[in-house]
C-alpha cells in the first residue's frame, strides 16, 4: 500500500533524530512513507543526504526517469535519490520537466522548509491537511490525518451540498470539487497546487503551480499519436521489475489498444481481467472473441455481485472523497487483482480526459474566464464584488452547458432536483472530471495493495491531441487511427461506450432503510423539506441521490462520530449496510 503522513510541530528544532525504513525523524518533522515496489527505481520510500539536509519522498511512478536521468547525468538507481539531485540543482520548478503519476516531498532541513507537490494531472491518492498554532498534519490518508488530530470533528454540510450538486455535472460522479473536504477543518491539495510549510514562519500556503504544454504541429500529431500511445506503453513496461504482465480489458478502444501493444513487448502470458456489470452490461463475450485473436493470455473473468453491503468498505475507501455509479465494479475488479496476487494492472483510466479535445476545450475555457476576470481584478481600482458577480454569472453559464449533456427538466427530475441544492460555490479550481476518476481507481486499488498503471496519462499524449484541435473531437481522430491499427478481428467486436452496471438492480432501495434515512438528522441538514419531500414521493426517480444520502450517512458514522477510530489502521471495514440501518 502506498501511504504518506507527515506531522510538523512549530516550535521544535530541526535535527535528527531518527532515520528508518520507513520512518524520518528530525524533531520539527515526524514522517512516515509506505511505497509499494513494482518499478525498478521504486526500491526506497524515501532518500536523506546528509551532506545537503535534503529528504526527498515520493509514492506512484515517474514515467520518464530515465529520460530525466540522461539529460542530467544523473547515475543514480532510485527516483527519491534522482528527486533530492533535482532538487539541488533546479529547486522545486523541476517538477514541471517530471511525467507520470506521483506525489513528491521535499524537506530541506536547514531552511525548516517543507513541499508537497504531485503531477501535472495530479496524484492519485488525495492530500489532506489541517492545523493549528502548534502543529500541521498532512497525508494521503483522512483516517490518519484524523488519529493524529485532537480538533472537534464536524461534518461539513456546505461540502456536502456540493458532492451531491455537482453529481449532475460530473458524469454522475459525487465529488467536493474545491480544496474542501467533508470534515470541516480538514482541506485538500487540488490539482495544479503545491503547498509550502515554512518552519520559520510557522505557516503553510497553497500556491498554483504551472505546467507548460508541450507543443507538437499538427501534421506531427497526426503522424505519431498513436505511436505516442505505444511509447508510453514501452517506457512503462520496461521499468516494471518483471515482464508478467496484467491488464485490464473491455470491449473498447482504449484497453485494447494498450493490450495490442503490451503483447509485442513480450511472449510471457498477459493476464487479462474483464468484469460483467450483469444483465445487459456484459462486456465478457466481446472481450473472449477479442482475445482468441492473441495467444498466450490468461483470462480471468468474473459477474459483479459487490452490492449494498459493501457500501461501508467502500466508503471506508473513498474517504468522502467521491462516489460514481461505477464504484462498486472499480471496487471488485481491486479485489480480483488482489485475489490473484497481481501487484499492479495496465488500465485505460483517463483516456477520455487527455485526449477528448471538445472536453478540454471546455476546461480550457472554464481557465480562460477565471484567468480573464481575475486579472481584470487586479490592474484596476474597481470595485471587486462587481467582477467576482460576472465571473459567477460566466461560471454558472459554463457548468450549465456542460451539465445540459445529462439532460435537465421534468422528464429528467433527479438532474434537476440536484440543481436546486445550493452549492458553496461557482469556482471549481481544477479539472474534476480526471480527478474524480483518477481517485476513483486509485484508492480503490491502494486499498488492496495494487499499483494502477496509466498509459493515456502522458504529457506527449495530451500534446499530440491539443495539437490534433478539433478534428480530434470526442476522440474522433484518434478512433480512426485505432481502427486502423488493429486487425478488422478485434475491432468487430468493439461495443458502443455506455453505463457498466444498473444501480437499481445492484443496490435496490429498501423501503423501510428510505424512511429512516429521510428522517435522519444529518439529511435535513443538507436537503431542504422541499427536496425531501419530492424524494419520498417518488423514490425510483432519485435512486443515485438516495445512494449518495446513504453514502454521506456511512461517511458521518465511519468518520466524523469517532465510534470507529480504533479501526483507522486497518484498510477494511467489516461491517455490511444493515449493521447501520437495523431492521425494526
Amino acid at each position: 500500500m502506498n501511504l504518506l503522513f507527515g506531522k510538523v510541530r512549530w516550535n521544535e528544532d530541526t535535527h535528527l533524530e531518527a532515520m528508518q525504513d520507513n520512518v524520518f525523524n528530525s524533531g520539527f518533522l515526524d514522517l512516515y512513507v509506505e511505497r509499494d515496489s513494482v518499478f525498478k527505481h521504486d526500491s526506497r520510500p524515501y532518500f536523506y543526504d546528509d551532506n545537503t539536509g535534503v529528504l526527498s519522498a515520493v509514492l506512484g511512478y515517474i514515467s520518464n526517469i530515465e529520460e530525466i536521468k540522461a539529460r542530467y547525468s544523473l547515475s543514480n538507481e532510485t527516483d527519491v535519490e534522482v528527486v533530492e539531485r533535482l532538487y539541488a540543482l533546479e529547486g522545486i520548478k523541476f517538477v514541471s520537466q517530471l511525467d507520470g503519476i506521483f506525489l513528491i516531498l521535499i524537506f530541506h532541513e536547514a531552511t525548516k522548509r517543507a513541499y508537497i507537490l504531485q503531477s501535472r494531472y495530479g496524484y492519485n491518492l488525495p492530500i489532506y491537511y489541517t492545523g493549528n498554532d502548534n502543529e500541521f498534519t498532512f497525508g494521503t490518508s483522512l483516517k490518519q490525518v484524523l488519529k493524529h488530530n485532537t480538533a472537534t470533528r464536524e461534518l461539513n454540510i456546505a461540502a456536502a451540498r456540493d458532492f451531491l450538486h455537482y453529481s449532475s455535472i460530473v458524469h454522475q460522479a459525487a465529488i467536493v470539487p474545491n480544496r474542501a473536504t467533508l470534515v470541516s477543518n480538514i482541506s485538500k491539495l487540488v490539482t495544479h497546487e503545491y503547498m509550502i510549510i515554512d518552519g520559520m514562519k510557522g505557516s503553510n500556503k497553497v500556491k498554483s503551480l504551472k505546467f507548460k504544454e508541450k507543443e507538437v504541429a499538427k501534421e506531427l500529431a497526426k503522424d505519431e499519436l498513436i505511436a505516442t500511445v505505444d511509447n508510453s506503453v514501452r517506457t512503462l513496461f520496461n521499468q516494471l521489475r518483471t515482464d508478467n504482465i496484467t491488464s485490464t480489458l473491455t470491449s473498447g478502444r482504449d484497453s485494447n489498444l494498450i493490450l495490442h501493444f503490451l503483447r509485442r513487448l513480450t511472449d510471457n502470458t498477459i493476464k487479462i481481467v474483464t468484469l460483467s456489470g450483469g444483465e445487459g452490461y456484459n462486456e465478457i463475450p466481446a472481450t473472449q472473441a477479442i482475445l482468441r485473436n492473441y495467444d498466450n493470455i490468461e483470462h480471468i473473468t468474473d459477474t459483479l455481485h459487490s452490492g449494498p453491503d459493501k457500501l461501508p468498505d467502500i466508503v471506508w475507501k473513498l474517504e468522502g472523497y467521491t462516489f460514481q455509479e461505477g464504484v462498486f465494479l472499480r471496487y471488485q475488479l481491486s479485489e480480483i487483482l488482489s485475489r490473484e496476487n497481481l501487484r499492479f494492472a495496465f488500465l485505460g483510466a483517463c483516456a477520455d480526459q487527455m485526449l477528448d479535445r471538445k472536453r478540454r476545450s471546455l476546461v480550457l475555457y472554464e481557465s480562460w474566464i477565471r484567468k480573464m476576470v481575475t486579472t481584470r481584478v487586479r490592474r484596476t481600482n474597481y470595485i471587486v464584488t462587481p467582477y467576482r458577480f460576472i465571473r459567477n454569472i460566466l461560471r454558472t453559464t459554463y457548468l450549465n452547458v456542460k451539465g445540459s449533456q445529462n439532460h435537465k427538466g421534468p422528464e429528467f427530475p433527479e438532474p434537476e432536483l440536484r440543481a436546486t441544492i445550493r452549492p458553496s460555490s461557482s469556482n471549481v479550481l481544477y479539472d474534476i472530471e480526471a480527478d474524480y476518476l483518477s481517485k476513483m481507481h486509485g484508492m480503490l486499488l491502494n486499498s488492496f495493495g495494487v499499483q494502477g498503471i496509466y498509459a493515456y496519462v502522458n504529457k506527449d499524449i495530451v500534446g499530440m491531441s491539443k495539437a490534433l484541435g478539433m478534428l480530434n473531437r470526442r476522440k474522433g481522430f484518434f478512433n480512426q487511427r485505432v481502427q486502423e491499427t488493429l486487425a478488422p478481428e478485434i475491432t468487430t467486436n468493439f461495443a458502443l461506450k455506455g453505463p457498466t452496471t444498473s444501480l437499481k438492480d445492484l443496490v435496490p432501495i429498501d423501503e423501510n432503510m428510505l424512511t429512516k434515512l429521510l428522517q435522519l438528522e444529518l439529511v435535513n441538514r443538507i436537503l431542504s423539506k422541499s427536496q425531501i419531500e419530492r424524494i419520498a414521493n417518488s423514490p425510483g426517480d432519485y435512486h443515485l441521490l438516495i445512494l449518495q444520502l446513504i453514502y454521506l450517512y456511512l461517511f458521518n458514522q465511519l468518520f466524523i462520530s469517532g465510534e470507529f477510530d480504533s479501526f483507522f489502521d486497518e484498510p477494511h471495514i467489516d461491517k455490511n449496510l444493515g449493521d447501520f440501518f437495523p431492521q425494526a
